[in-house]
C-alpha cells in the first residue's frame, strides 16, 4: 500500500530540552523528526497534543521561547493547548502568535475548538479550532480540544475567563466542517485528555484518529467503529516516547484502508543531535549556565513522596503556621529519585517545582480541614509532617471541630475549585515563589551541614 500519511505525535514535553536518563532531549527528537520529515514531507505530519513548554529551568526561565523555537525548525504542523500552557497567563502564549517576530512567534497554530471566552461564549482569538494540512495525496484536518475538568487544574485567577466547553459536541462540529466544508478526507483528534473511556464517542462525532495527552500513560492501539480501523495513542511525558501513527489511504486519499500505531522509545531511536537545534540552544546560555548551578549535596536518598511531606514542611516553618499543605502535582516525577551524594543543582529543582505558586497563608475551623480531608480531592493533598491526616491528629492532639488554625499552602489549592477551600475566606498572598522559599531552605541547610541538603521531619 503507497498511499499513506505518517503521523508523529509528541505530548507533554514539559521543557524536557537536554538528555536526562532516558529523556533523549530536543536536539535527538529533532533529528529524527527532521530526518522523518526530509525524507517524506507530502506523506508527514508533526502534531502536539499539549504541555509542551512548563517543566524545566531553561524553558520556564524563556517562557517557552526555546521551546518554540526548535517546534518551529522541526516543522510542527499544529499544536492543542495544554492546562500548563495557562501557567504563566494568556499573555505569554498570546505573544507567540500576535504577529510580532520580535517575540518568538510560532509558524504553527495553537489549536482550542472548546476554550471559549466567558463572556461572549466565542472561541479565544489566540487559537483555532482546527488546522487543514494540504498533502499531495490527502487533506488532512486536525482538531485539538481540552479535557473539560482540566480546568480545575489551572489557577484559577489565570482562567477566570475562560471556560472549556464540551470536546464531543466541539468534535462532532468541527469534523463536520473539515469534511463538507473544507475537503478533509481524514480528521484526526488531538486531545490534551485521556480518552480511553470515550473514544467510540469520539470517533462518532467524526474522528479517524485519536491522539492523547494530559496523564503521561503510554499505550497505542486500535478499535474497530463502524467498520473502520480507529488508531488511538498517548505518549508518555517528556519526551521518552514518539508517537506514530500510519494511515493507508485509498487512491483518493478519503478512506482510511489500514493502520499501524505504536510508540517508539526515543533514547533508542533517537541517537543523532541536530546541530541546528543545538545551535538555537547555545543561544540560551545565560539560562542554562543558570539551570547548572549546583546548590547542595544529597544527605539521603530523596523520592517524591519524601520532597512533598518536606515541601509542606517548609510552608509550615515560613508561615509560622499551624500545618502546611500541598497539592501532591506540585511535586514533579521528573525530579526523582535524587541519590545520597548527589549534586543538586538549580535545574533539579525547577523539575520538581516548575510552577509558579506564590505561598498564601488562611485560617480554617477544625471542621472544616476534617472535611477536607475527607472529600476525593482531599487524598491528593500532602501535609507537614506534624498532621497526622488519617487519624486526624495535629502534633499529637485531635484537631478540635471549632478550633481554627493556621494553614500554609499555596494560591493554586486555595483557588482550586476542586478542594473548595477558598470562596470568599480571608487569604493572606505572599509575593513569594515556593519554588524560591525551597531553594532558601536547601541553601540553608547546606550552610548549616557543611554543604549537605538535609530533610528532617518537622515535628513542631
Amino acid at each position: 500500500m503507497d498511499n499513506y500519511i505518517d503521523i508523529y505525535t509528541l505530548n507533554d514535553f514539559h521543557g524536557a530540552l537536554f538528555p536526562n536518563r532516558d529523556e533523549p532531549g530536543i536536539a535527538r527528537l529533532g533529528c529524527y523528526l527532521l530526518e522523518k520529515r526530509r525524507e517524506d514531507p507530502d506523506r508527514t505530519v508533526i502534531l502536539s497534543s499539549g504541555d509542551m513548554f512548563q517543566g524545566t529551568a531553561v524553558s520556564n526561565l524563556s517562557r517557552g521561547e526555546v521551546v518554540v523555537a526548535a517546534m518551529n525548525l522541526i516543522g510542527f504542523d499544529a499544536m492543542t493547548i495544554g492546562n500548563h500552557e495557562f501557567d504563566w497567563g494568556v499573555p505569554a502564549l498570546r505573544r507567540f502568535c500576535d504577529g510580532d517576530e520580535g517575540n518568538g512567534e510560532a509558524s504553527f497554530p495553537f489549536l482550542a475548538a472548546n476554550i471559549r471566552l466567558k463572556a461572549s461564549g466565542e472561541l479565544v482569538p489566540w487559537a483555532r479550532p482546527y488546522m487543514v494540512i494540504a498533502k499531495e495525496n490527502a487533506r488532512v484536518g486536525v482538531i485539538g480540544v481540552i479535557g473539560e475538568d482540566l480546568i480545575n487544574d489551572i489557577l484559577g485567577s489565570l482562567i477566570s475567563d475562560y471556560e472549556f466547553t464540551d470536546m464531543l459536541a466541539a468534535i462532532a462540529e468541527y469534523s463536520k466542517v473539515l469534511r463538507e466544508k473544507e475537503g478533509c478526507g481524514i480528521v484526526i483528534v488531538a486531545a490534551h485528555a485521556d480518552t480511553m473511556a470515550m473514544n467510540e464517542r469520539i470517533a462518532a462525532a467524526g474522528a479517524d484518529a485519536i491522539v492523547n495527552g494530559h496523564t503521561h500513560n503510554y499505550y497505542a492501539g486500535e478499535f474497530v467503529f463502524d467498520g473502520a480501523v480507529i488508531p488511538y495513542i498517548q505518549s508518555g511525558n517528556n519526551g521518552k516516547y514518539l508517537g506514530h501513527i500510519r494511515l493507508y489511504l485509498d487512491a483518493e486519499g478519503r478512506n482510511i484502508i489500514n493502520v499501524d500505531c505504536e510508540n517508539i522509545p526515543a533514547a533508542l531511536a533517537c541517537r543523532k543531535e541536530s546541530e541546528e537545534i543545538n545551535a538555537i540552544l547555545s543561544g540560551y546560555r545565560d539560562l542554562i549556565e543558570v539551570s547548572g548551578k549546583k546548590i547542595s549535596t544529597a544527605g539521603a536518598d530523596i523520592d517524591r513522596s519524601c520532597a512533598a511531606v518536606w515541601t509542606a514542611d517548609v510552608l509550615r516553618k515560613h508561615a509560622n503556621a499551624a500545618l502546611g499543605m500541598i497539592n501532591s502535582g506540585g511535586i514533579r516525577e521528573a525530579a526523582f529519585p535524587i541519590m545520597k551524594d548527589e549534586a543538586v543543582d538549580y535545574g533539579r529543582i525547577f523539575r520538581m517545582m516548575p510552577f509558579e505558586n506564590k505561598v498564601v497563608t488562611v485560617e480554617m475551623r477544625g471542621k472544616e480541614l476534617l472535611a477536607l480531608i475527607a472529600r476525593p480531592a482531599g487524598g491528593k493533598l500532602v501535609f507537614s509532617s506534624n498532621f497526622d491526616a488519617v487519624n486526624g491528629v495535629l502534633d499529637g492532639k485531635k484537631i478540635a471541630a471549632a478550633a481554627r488554625y493556621r494553614v500554609a499552602t499555596v494560591d493554586f489549592v486555595l483557588e482550586s475549585p476542586a478542594y473548595q477551600i477558598g470562596g470568599e475566606r480571608a487569604a493572606v498572598y505572599e509575593e513569594v515563589l515556593l519554588r524560591d522559599l525551597l531553594l532558601d531552605a536547601i541553601k540553608a541547610s547546606a550552610l548549616q551541614n557543611d554543604g549537605i541538603w538535609q530533610i528532617t521531619k518537622d515535628k513542631g
